[in-house]
């Protein structure tokens, strides 16, 4: 009986090896990584989704974001291009579909060129979670309170000492709960 020849297995995470492993392998980094995630990403990701939803028009961003709407204009060029490359990611999702799903048979170049453009449409569509965040000053931050951390996370701060920076959950004496 012969056995096949395999190569040896790669590493499980390869990204947990060297120097980022070593960065993100700390005690501090989960405390961090929750509070940029809900601090951060998921108000803009909000703010993206309210624009979107929104079809270019600044007071039904300003409805669905809770924001001022004198604050909001600045933003209006944005919630505009915003809907623009909603209308040509649509355009180009249902050029894609026609192509490949359609009863019809299609070049090979057809079909490259149509995955290629909603590709291209859906890249520069989600890429414009950017003009919610100018300068790195987050406008998303308006948009509404970041949930509380689970209890998991703010006990799991606290005993590496950052408890009273990642807890949104005090008690009468400013301890965590």
């Amino acid at each position: 009986m012969q056995t096949e020849a395999r190569l040896p297995a790669g590493p499980a995470f390869p990204l947990l090896i060297g120097w980022t492993g070593k960065l993100v392998m700390r005690p501090w980094f989960d405390a961090m990584a929750v509070r940029v995630v809900t601090n951060w990403y998921l108000p803009l990701s909000r703010a993206w989704a309210a624009g979107v939803a929104a079809e270019g028009d600044l007071d039904r961003f300003a409805a669905a974001s809770g924001a001022d709407r004198k604050r909001l204009a600045k933003l209006a060029p944005a919630l505009a291009q915003l809907h623009t490359s909603r209308r040509q990611h649509d355009d180009a999702e249902a050029s894609w579909e026609a192509a490949f799903f359609a009863g019809g048979d299609s070049a090979e170049a057809q079909l490259i060129v149509s995955a290629t453009a909603r590709i291209a449409a859906a890249t520069h569509f989600m890429a414009l979670h950017r003009k919610f965040c100018p300068c790195g000053v987050c406008f998303a931050r308006s948009i509404g309170p970041s949930p509380a951390l689970p209890t998991f996370w703010r006990h799991r701060g606290a005993s590496h000492g950052f408890g009273r920076r990642f807890s949104s959950a005090r008690d009468s004496t400013g301890g965590i709960v």
